[in-house]
C-alpha cells in the first residue's frame, strides 16, 4: 500500500512539474539577449513578469494572473534602476493611482486612473515639491481647469479645457504677476483678441483672430511703446493699408492688400525716411520689378521678374553711381556671364553660369 501512495505522488509531482514552465523571449535568434520572462502554469500566465532592454537591463516589473496584468507594474531607469512610473492594474485595466518619479525617488506627478482612464486631477511636481501644473482630466481627456505654476508658488497660467481642447479664456502671466498673454478660446481655435505683454505691462501685440483665422486688427509694438506694424486681416488675408516702422516712428516698409494680393507697389524706407526699395506686381501679385536704392537716392540695382523669378540683367552700382557688376538670371538663377568692375568701371572679372552653376570652376 505505502508503495502505491508514493507511486501516484510521484506521479502527482511529476504533472505539476509539467505543469509549470519558465518562459523566455530574446532580441535575437542565439538567444543570448533576453527580452521577457514570466511563469506560466497550465498554459497561463501567472506570477512575477520581468522585461528587459538590449543591454540586459531590467526595465520593467509585475505581476501576471491568467494571462492578464494584476497589481502594480514597475517601470525601471535602465542605467540606476531607479523606479520611474508605478501603474495599478486590475485584470488588465489601469485601476488606481499612479505616480511617476524623478531619479533617486522624487515624486514627479500623481494620476488617478478608472476602468483604464485617466481621471480626476493630474499633478505635476518639480524636483523641490512644488506643483507645476494641475489639470482635470475626465475620460482620458483633459476636461475642466488646467493651472501652471512657477517654482516659486506663483501662477504662471490658467486656461479651461473641453473634451481636450481649449475652452474659454487663456491667461498667462509673468513672475511678477503681470499679463502676458490674455485671449480667448473656442473649440480649440483662437477665438477674439489675443493681447501680449512685455513685463513691464507694455502692451506687445494685438491680433484679431475667428476660429483660429487671422481676422481683425493685427498690431505689434515695441518694448519703448512705439508701433511697430499695423495693419488689418481678413478670413486669413492681408486686407487693405500693411505699414511697419522702425523704432524711431519712421515708415519701415508699406504696402496695400486686397484678398492678400498687393494691388500696388510696396515701399521699403531707411530710417531717414529716404527711398530703400520699391517693388511692382501683377494682378495676381506677382513681383514684376524691384528697385534698391542706397540712402543717397543713387540706384543700387533693378531686378526684372518673370513669374515671381528674377529674368534678365542686372546692373549693380555702387554709392557714387560708378558700375560695380553685370548679372544675368533666367528663370532666378544666375545663366550666362558674370561681370566684375573696378572704380573706374574697367572690366576685371568675369565668370561664366549655367542655371546657377558656375561652370569656369
Amino acid at each position: 500500500m505505502n508503495r502505491n501512495i508514493l507511486l501516484i505522488a510521484c506521479c502527482l509531482l511529476s504533472n505539476f512539474s509539467l505543469a509549470q514552465d519558465t518562459i523566455r523571449s530574446y532580441y535575437d535568434l542565439e538567444e543570448s539577449l533576453l527580452k521577457e520572462e514570466y511563469i506560466r502554469i497550465n498554459g497561463k500566465a501567472n506570477g512575477d513578469v520581468k522585461l528587459y532592454d538590449e543591454d540586459g537591463n531590467l526595465i520593467l516589473i509585475g505581476f501576471l494572473k491568467d494571462n492578464l496584468r494584476h497589481g502594480v507594474f514597475a517601470d525601471l531607469d535602465p542605467t540606476t534602476g531607479d523606479t520611474m512610473r508605478i501603474t495599478p492594474f486590475v485584470e488588465n485595466i489601469r485601476s488606481g493611482e499612479s505616480k511617476s518619479f524623478f531619479p533617486g525617488g522624487i515624486l514627479k506627478q500623481i494620476s488617478m486612473y478608472s476602468d483604464n482612464q485617466i481621471t480626476g486631477v493630474v499633478i505635476t511636481y518639480y524636483k523641490s515639491g512644488q506643483i507645476q501644473d494641475q489639470t482635470i482630466f475626465s475620460n482620458n481627456k483633459p476636461n475642466g481647469l488646467s493651472e501652471s505654476f512657477y517654482e516659486s508658488g506663483k501662477l504662471a497660467s490658467k486656461v479651461h479645457f473641453s473634451d481636450g481642447r481649449y475652452e474659454g479664456a487663456f491667461i498667462e502671466y509673468a513672475e511678477n504677476d503681470q499679463i502676458l498673454v490674455s485671449a480667448t478660446y473656442k473649440d480649440g481655435e483662437l477665438d477674439g483678441r489675443e493681447t501680449q505683454y512685455f513685463e513691464d505691462g507694455q502692451v506687445q501685440s494685438k491680433i484679431d483672430y475667428s476660429k483660429g483665422v487671422l481676422s481683425g486688427i493685427y498690431e505689434l509694438n515695441y518694448p519703448n511703446g512705439q508701433p511697430e506694424r499695423r495693419g488689418n486681416y481678413k478670413k486669413g488675408y492681408e486686407e487693405g493699408e500693411l505699414v511697419s516702422y522702425h523704432m524711431n516712428g519712421t515708415i519701415s516698409d508699406k504696402a496695400i492688400f486686397k484678398k492678400g494680393i498687393h494691388i500696388q507697389p510696396t515701399e521699403k524706407y531707411f530710417e531717414s525716411g529716404k527711398l530703400k526699395q520699391k517693388t511692382n506686381f501683377d494682378k495676381s501679385g506677382n513681383r514684376t520689378l524691384e528697385i534698391n536704392y542706397f540712402e543717397n537716392g543713387q540706384i543700387y540695382f533693378a531686378v526684372n521678374f518673370l513669374n515671381n523669378l528674377a529674368e534678365g540683367e542686372v546692373r549693380l552700382y555702387r554709392e557714387d553711381g560708378s558700375l560695380e557688376e553685370i548679372r544675368r538670371f533666367q528663370k532666378g538663377k544666375l545663366h550666362g556671364k558674370r561681370e566684375f568692375f573696378d572704380e573706374k568701371e574697367k572690366l576685371v572679372n568675369s565668370e561664366t553660369y549655367e542655371k546657377g552653376n558656375n561652370i569656369n570652376k
